[in-house]
């Protein structure tokens, strides 16, 4: 369930909205407003960049102060020139195919996004003390639709596994798939970034316990939780489902949580690679009691997302591999130029 390619592209996404809004373009002089470097031919300026930063930042929930980023943050300039690399050449993509964007489209993709604040009075404070306009997050969300459609778009035509590809890959591992313990369950995920402090994974955490709490309650069903606070955005819109996983197939702490709690009752909060689960299980099945036919098609399915996965991976490696990168300004430069304008942002 938590390896499925939508969870990579999921991570692509968010990534991208740490970005700068579409490219935009840039003055040849002007002492406001310098271009830093050129990518493939577009040009980059400090605003674009200054944007950028703040979104890398904007990510870090409680993990950073105002007073600590009132400070450039050593490092920030290379992480949003990186960053800017590959928006620049995926946004170019998206350009040469055309892709445009519905505002129901952004507007859903918005209500994913506030999902990782407590409330909307969070999300509104936050964009505040960034100095975040609404439409300027509206802008970088629909770069990031654009942007993982071209990726799809690239890797929609991955041919799947042959027949004889599924059977090979099944008949090695079909006595352990028939004879595992199998469960049917639900989840709400709350991501976190790999680099998230503790800080800001507690603050998660407890976000979820409070949800888990609200449905022991009867305040809310599961099902409901999951449609609203669920960052899976592919299972949040079916109440949180998740079909079939069996034991070996997950990782530890979710094999044991799951396999470890009564049918029809919730696990405690787990923490995983991708954030913090919220498990019901609806059922167990015991070894010896899996279908055929059910475990042949899951073994099918899981072999086509490690192939799609592969592609992803491949297309985004030769994306950046691709980039032609001349830079016009060096980071000290650009920290002695931008650092007033930073400074003042954060300043009370």
């Amino acid at each position: 369930m938590f390896s499925k390619v939508f969870l990579f592209l999921f991570s692509i996404c968010l990534f991208f909205f740490q970005s700068a809004s579409a490219i935009e373009p840039a003055p040849a002089r002007g002492d406001e407003n310098r271009i830093v470097a050129k990518i493939s031919g577009h040009p980059v300026t400090e605003t674009q960049i200054m944007t950028i930063m703040k979104f890398l930042v904007f990510k870090e929930e409680d993990g950073l102060t105002r007073e600590a980023l009132e400070t450039m943050p050593p490092g920030l300039f290379s992480q949003a020139l990186d960053n800017m690399v590959m928006r620049t050449l995926l946004l170019e993509k998206a350009e040469k195919q055309k892709i445009t964007v519905s505002r129901e489209q952004i507007d859903d993709h918005l209500q994913q996004f506030m999902k990782g604040f407590p409330s909307n009075d969070d999300f509104v404070k936050k964009l505040s003390m960034y100095r975040i306009k609404k439409d300027e997050l509206e802008k970088h969300i629909e770069g990031t639709i654009k942007m993982l459609r071209v990726i799809d778009s690239a890797v929609k035509d991955t041919p799947e596994a042959t027949q004889e590809e599924i059977e090979k890959y099944y008949a090695e591992r079909r006595a352990s798939i028939l004879n595992a313990e199998q469960a049917r369950a639900s989840h709400i995920l709350l991501s976190f970034d790999p680099d998230a402090s503790s800080k800001q994974k507690e603050t998660i955490k407890k976000r979820l316990e409070k949800i888990r709490a609200d449905i022991e309650a009867g305040k809310i069903t599961f099902a409901e939780a999951a449609k609203k606070y669920s960052q899976d955005a592919e299972t949040a819109a079916k109440g949180g489902d998740i079909g079939i996983i069996r034991r070996g197939q997950e990782s530890k702490a979710i094999e044991t949580a799951v396999f470890s709690t009564p049918q029809g009752k919730l696990t405690q909060v787990i923490e995983s690679q991708n954030g913090y689960h919220l498990i019901l299980v609806h059922e167990i099945k015991t070894p010896g009691q899996a279908n055929l036919e059910d475990t042949k098609d899951l073994a099918a399915k899981y072999y086509n997302q490690r192939l799609r996965t592969k592609a992803a991976n491949k297309f985004l490696k030769e994306v950046k591999d691709s980039a032609i990168i001349l830079m016009l300004m060096t980071q000290q430069q650009f920290v002695e130029r931008n650092s007033p304008k930073w400074e003042n942002i954060f300043k009370k």
